[in-house]
């Protein structure tokens, strides 16, 4: 976690360097947003429920699994891979939304 606040420190503080370097570099580093993928869910409901409170009180780094990385990739995948009128991607669009729902209540309490 300090890993990559510091790092988000380092860009904010340097940017200007990197412009300098640059002069087709158009950008600006206020508010950088820090994601941390590591390992995969805990199983155990103790541990789930330590994993969500640490993961819900983080407001500088968004927290996310492995697995459940892999479960938006994959919901991503087969709703870009269905044709647009199939029950399908009917199915994909409400699960990748559900995926996206389930991140956002974890992140908000």
């Amino acid at each position: 976690m300090n890993q990559v606040l510091e790092q988000r420190y380092n860009l904010v503080a340097n940017i200007h360097i990197k412009r300098s370097i640059d002069d087709n570099m158009h950008i600006d580093a206020w508010s950088v947003p820090c994601f941390l993928i590591i390992g995969t869910s805990p199983q155990d409901k103790w541990l789930r429920q330590s994993f969500e409170l640490f993961r819900g009180n983080q407001r500088e780094v968004v927290v996310i699994t492995f697995d459940e990385l892999l479960g938006k990739l994959k919901a991503v995948h087969e709703f870009l891979s269905t044709n647009p009128l199939s029950p399908t991607r009917t199915t994909a669009l409400s699960d990748l939304g559900q995926a996206v729902g389930r991140q956002k209540r974890t992140q908000v309490g």
